[in-house]
């Protein structure tokens, strides 16, 4: 037995060859999962408590249930017995043939055979999972943003013709003033658009003295950026807080002069 697991402890010298460290560093996303798998650790733990208590307790039910009766002599033979074919069966049933042999041959590779499908089916696996939906989920939040901003900027640029009576061929061309803007919002289709892409209109329109500050114009693909940024769903950003703190200079300079 000893030389099993001398054997055993020698095969884990090639983790040099490996150069793991390198491997980390060259990929960043691995040292995220290790961060990952070490932050779950603690509740891993936990929850495998939690599941060989609850294995404990079924395996001596059925181990008294079963006492001479066929099963006994198959899965049910002792309650250490009873907890291997209940963990096996309940939580890896696709690895019960050789999770048996393993413990036929030898415990220690049992454990080895166990901590490898803990860390590899279970929690790599589900996280896998995770970073799947998460992709998958960002990625359609995406789509969804883009297709809203075309349909607002399509929408736009519509009435901006039916408005002014022109063919706009070059978008970038088009600048939009405050009076202009205020007939835009008064246009069934781009009070629609704007709904659909869940901007406040209210605040919108509350702060459109600041958006045309000084009788600026913006250019369509800047309103349309700033409008965006009046989405529900949107959060501050340290960009925001600078502009708020550089109109508010301006607004302070302003009453300023005019207390002179």
């Amino acid at each position: 037995e000893s030389s099993v697991v001398f054997q055993t402890l020698r095969m884990m010298r090639l983790l040099r060859i490996a150069r793991v460290g390198k491997l980390i560093r060259a990929m960043p996303e691995l040292f995220v999962m290790l961060r990952a798998m070490a932050t779950a650790l603690r509740t891993v733990l936990v929850a495998l408590t939690f599941l060989l208590a609850i294995d404990y307790t079924f395996a001596v039910a059925f181990t008294q249930m079963a006492r001479g009766s066929p099963l006994e002599i198959q899965h049910f033979p002792s309650v250490f017995g009873s907890m291997h074919t209940l963990l096996i069966s309940g939580a890896f049933p696709d690895m019960e043939e050789i999770m048996r042999d393993t413990m036929e041959h030898h415990l220690f590779f049992w454990v080895v055979l166990f901590v490898y499908l803990l860390l590899a089916s279970v929690t790599i696996m589900n996280m896998m999972l995770g970073v799947l939906v998460d992709v998958v989920k960002s990625a359609s939040q995406v789509e969804q943003e883009s297709l809203g901003a075309k349909a607002l900027r399509d929408s736009l640029i519509s009435e901006i013709q039916r408005i002014d009576n022109i063919e706009v061929l070059d978008p970038t061309c088009i600048n939009v003033t405050k009076e202009h803007f205020f007939l835009l919002l008064e246009r069934r289709e781009v009070l629609m658009s704007l709904h659909s892409c869940s901007v406040d209109i209210c605040g919108l329109i509350d702060l459109i003295d600041f958006l045309f500050m000084d009788d600026k114009q913006l250019t369509l693909y800047d309103l349309i950026r700033t409008i965006l940024q009046f989405r529900s769903c949107s959060a501050a950003t340290v960009k925001d807080v600078v502009e708020l703190r550089k109109y508010l200079t301006h607004e302070l300079e302003l009453l300023k002069a005019s207390l002179r």
